[in-house]
């Protein structure tokens, strides 16, 4: 069996320290050496979703807005008050 993992955080060695506190969760990160500052961890705050949707006849959808409507009030919805 072949797995690959995908660590999603990377950052200063002191700050993930300070945040994770224990070394333990930090890993060197790909062509760094041992001395390096640079470290990747394992973060809680990544979230995925996935949706299927089965439909057995064509039917036509309206068009999605354009990629900058979709987004633009993503910002106060994620910090309501910033």
């Amino acid at each position: 069996m072949r797995v690959t993992i995908q660590q999603l955080g990377a950052g200063d060695r002191a700050a993930a320290l300070d945040d994770l506190g224990d070394p333990a969760l930090l890993h060197r990160a790909a062509g760094t050496d041992e001395d390096s500052d640079l470290c990747l961890f394992e973060r809680s705050d990544d979230y995925s979703a996935v949706a299927f949707w089965y439909q057995t006849t064509p039917t036509r959808v309206a068009p999605l807005p354009s990629p900058a409507d979709r987004v633009r009030d993503l910002a106060s919805a994620i910090h309501p008050g910033q």
